[in-house]
């Protein structure tokens, strides 16, 4: 467990360092582990219980500069808490944390929200350790889209969705969350990317909105 937190510490550091592009960053600057935002008591809720990737998630987590609470104490916050103690002067300066304060501030912090920022911090990843078994020579950018199901056949796991330019789009099973799939019907909003297929687009990763 300890090796596992000290590679997260220091990815989290080498993203730190890529999005900031500051020289003066140190990593003996952090604490020995990341801070979380959602504190462990909100497992228990509902709609966190068909969520635990995300729960466990880079997403979730970030650095707290040195200070006098504790780690478990600010695990332990409310997530309104937490975001004043990252909004302070000495956390402020690190670009995960304004990033974290503004999704707060605009959308709030639950499941969407960890699951997308897990997404980007996946794509900063990926840009600084590249894949050398890739024949792409850019990392891939994520570029999400608004639409809504157009027909969905649950017996045969496929349907369409038509996003916001009109544009008719194929997606089936696999590409929702367990927990979206029972309540699908037309009409249902949804935020997906989008691919090329063979005979047009297709949705892949596809969240209700």
């Amino acid at each position: 467990r300890n090796s596992a937190w000290f590679l997260l510490r220091y990815i989290l550091y080498r993203i730190e360092r890529h999005i900031s592009k500051k020289d003066n960053l140190h990593f003996n600057n952090f604490l020995a582990s990341p801070t979380r935002i959602m504190p462990a008591p909100q497992r228990n809720r509902p709609e966190w219980r068909d969520q635990r990737d995300d729960w466990l998630g880079i997403g979730n987590l970030t650095f707290r500069a040195r200070g006098e609470m504790t780690q478990n104490q600010v695990n332990n916050l409310s997530p309104k808490k937490t975001i004043e103690i990252l909004s302070e002067s000495s956390n402020a300066s690190l670009a995960l944390n304004r990033e974290i304060c503004q999704i707060y501030q605009d959308a709030g912090w639950g499941v969407s929200q960890i699951r997308e920022r897990k997404e980007r911090l996946h794509t900063y990843f990926c840009e600084i350790w590249p894949d050398s078994n890739s024949s792409l020579t850019a990392p891939k950018t994520i570029e999400w889209h608004n639409g809504v199901l157009k027909q969905w056949h649950p017996n045969f796991s496929k349907g369409h969705i038509i996003d916001d330019q009109g544009n008719e789009i194929y997606v089936d099973k696999s590409q929702f969350r367990p927990s979206d799939i029972p309540s699908l019907q037309k009409g249902t909003k949804l935020k997906f990317e989008k691919i090329s297929a063979e005979d047009g687009f297709k949705a892949i990763n596809v969240t209700r909105i």
